[in-house]
């Protein structure tokens, strides 16, 4: 069983402290995981975060919340907290140093390592798969997804959307808070289609080439692009309008296509995303 599908937690609180600083509430994963009791919570922490690393979510060099906020998120107690930085520190994931924030070490060599020996732990590894194939797969998957969100969708999905995208204009030039605000931004979309199984196959498609699309995302203009694409998406959806929103969901998505094929042509090679 994968991580994805023991940690079914609620990303609106991850969302709150790397994008929006807003004051917390415990993320979700316990409740969520009464079927796992050989789990520790210092497992279940430890698991989420190897997840956002290994999935490219959070990236080499990135700085890790404090104990305190990440106590504050889960709704642990510290002593957990640091047993579950400790196990990924033990794994070569993070740098932790007393007196400064601790770090992810997300290089090549120490990805391709984690991998070698606990592979059992990893979510499916998307990026096994061709480019083009995986696009394709994406396109059919949150076309389906938007067709279904825009007869589905709430009020209330639509003005979390449009909150977010306020957000998201004044991230454009911190890629990082972007990235992990635009992940937030489709998983809703995929909720609100309120389909679980369109839901976990558009996360996992999403997970594809995190990494190059972080460089595109540092580029001039890229975020302003991506936020202006998702105004038109969520435009259409409010007008619940399925073929709209499908346009405006496939215009956004083969953006990314092309982008993210620049990127690899310019590494001229397809190395770990």
């Amino acid at each position: 069983m994968v991580i994805t599908d023991i940690l079914k937690f609620e990303e609106k609180d991850i969302y709150k402290l790397f994008v929006m600083k807003e004051k917390l509430t415990p993320l979700s994963i316990f409740q969520q995981s009464e079927g796992v009791t050989h789990k520790t919570k210092k497992d279940i922490v430890a698991e989420k975060i190897i997840e956002m690393i290994t999935t490219g979510l959070i990236q080499d060099k990135d700085e890790l919340p404090s104990e305190r906020e990440l106590t504050k998120l889960f709704e642990v107690s510290r002593e957990t907290i640091r047993g579950a930085l400790n196990k990924v520190a033990a794994y070569g994931l993070i740098n932790i140093s007393q007196g400064s924030k601790t770090t992810v070490n997300a290089s090549e060599s120490t990805i391709k390592n984690f991998q070698k020996f606990h592979s059992h732990q990893l979510i499916d590894d998307i990026n096994q798969y061709k480019f083009e194939d995986v696009f394709q797969a994406r396109l059919a998957i949150e076309i389906a997804v938007v067709k279904e969100a825009a007869q589905r969708i709430t009020k209330k999905e639509i003005e979390q959307l449009k909150k977010l995208i306020e957000a998201q204009k004044n991230m454009l030039t911190d890629p990082l808070r972007f990235q992990m605000s635009d992940q937030y931004f489709h998983k809703l979309l995929a909720q609100s289609c309120r389909n679980d199984l369109l839901l976990k196959y558009s996360t996992d498609l999403y997970n594809y080439g995190l990494l190059t699309r972080r460089e595109f995302l540092s580029t001039e203009g890229a975020i302003e692009g991506s936020v202006k694409e998702h105004i038109f998406i969520v435009d259409m959806l409010s007008l619940k309008d399925p073929e709209k929103a499908a346009q405006a969901l496939e215009k956004h998505l083969r953006t990314i296509f092309e982008t993210t094929k620049q990127q690899l042509r310019k590494h001229k090679s397809i190395r770990r995303f």
